[in-house]
């Protein structure tokens, strides 16, 4: 480790997670410092194109379609539990986040899901998130 010392830091500081080891168990783990809540459209747009569970009709009926025009651009947005669960989110300006209840909220379906392939699809879609986002756990930089 003392020979490739920066090369870990290196890592850490683009994002990658290193584990430490002392003979065979684990020491110490070096990351991030900076949390990676903010992230650019094209990083988590994929997550958005996988199927998921389908909701029931008198859900479908209650969804409102016309989207909301805040009258100026927006730079960042928390993207809530109905906007991470939608099968067809189109991609939006600036940096989404997302945030510490949108993620118990997603968790709590997985517990719910009354079939395993609907389990499955919550699963993998809270599995993406989790590997991209950081939560926020307030507004701001």
């Amino acid at each position: 480790m003392r020979q490739n010392a920066s090369w870990l830091v290196r890592r850490a500081e683009a994002g990658d997670q290193v584990t430490i080891t002392v003979a065979g168990r684990l020491a110490a783990a070096l990351g991030p410092s900076a949390p990676r809540a903010w992230r650019q459209w094209a990083e988590v747009a994929d997550l958005f194109r996988r199927p998921r569970a389908a909701i029931g009709k008198a859900d479908r009926e209650s969804l409102d379609d016309a989207p909301a025009d805040p009258g100026r651009p927006v730079s960042r947005g928390i993207l809530d539990t109905s906007a991470l669960i939608a099968a067809d989110l189109q991609p939006l300006p600036g940096e989404p986040a997302t945030s510490v209840i949108s993620l118990a909220e997603l968790h709590y379906g997985i517990l719910v899901a009354q079939f395993d392939d609907a389990r499955a699809v919550r699963l993998a879609r809270l599995v993406g998130l989790q590997k991209r986002f950081d939560p926020c756990r307030r507004m701001g930089p």
